[in-house]
């Protein structure tokens, strides 16, 4: 049995700034079974509105850099937030932004994950985060 069969369905939010990253997500999620992609969007502003709209993915992919905003302000919105729920957070980065992790974990992340990464094993390891925090 392979790894992506030992993991439960998970919707997930993607957002990124990167066209050729946001085209490889809807892929993948056309493709695989494990994840159900809810939204896969380029700005924080589509974020904050989805979720205000009652949008509920259990995970949230989100870019340290997106189209209008960084992602600093963007965790303190969604933790300003009056939403019912806590989705999982889990934050991209570049490498060079090494230094900015503490702080986007203290600001609501559960994880970060340096690109390039490989979008299958990603999601396997996100997935399983997310199964293990629900119980």
């Amino acid at each position: 049995m392979t790894e992506e069969k030992l993991v439960e369905r998970v919707t997930a939010l993607f957002a990124d700034s990167d066209a050729a990253q946001r085209k490889m997500i809807r892929l993948y999620a056309e493709t695989n079974d494990a994840i159900e992609a809810s939204a896969i969007i380029d700005s924080g502003a589509e974020v904050l509105h989805m979720l205000q709209g009652g949008l509920r993915p259990e995970v949230l992919v989100l870019d340290s850099v997106l189209s209008d905003t960084t992602i600093f302000p963007l965790l303190r919105s969604i933790r300003q937030q009056q939403i019912e729920y806590e989705p999982h957070i889990i934050v991209t980065l570049m490498p060079s932004a090494a230094p900015q992790i503490e702080k986007i974990l203290t600001l609501g992340a559960e994880c970060t994950i340096f690109k390039p990464y490989s979008l299958p094993e990603y999601l396997i390891r996100c997935i399983k985060q997310q199964q293990a925090a629900r119980g």
